[in-house]
């Protein structure tokens, strides 16, 4: 169906990784605003990470932070 995504916080680096895979050294790298970086397949131009920086300090800023990640949620077999 949809691409998986998996999340990931790094405590030292207070970091919210958004991941459709691991890091590669080929990927293209930028902000794309609010202290929101990118990784994007060079070629593609698609997202294929996203971080959030600063991301505990967020909750007690009044701003609004804002990933744009659309998820798809499948029950398991497991249910």
């Amino acid at each position: 169906m949809g691409t998986s995504r998996t999340f990931k916080y790094d405590r030292e680096a207070d970091t919210l990784h958004v991941n459709t895979r691991p890091p590669y050294p080929g990927q293209a790298t930028g902000e794309v605003g609010d202290e929101v970086i990118a990784r994007l397949h060079r070629a593609r131009g698609e997202f294929e990470n996203l971080g959030g920086l600063f991301f505990s300090t967020r909750r007690v800023r009044s701003d609004l932070f804002e990933l744009p990640v659309t998820v798809a949620l499948h029950p398991t077999a497991e249910q």
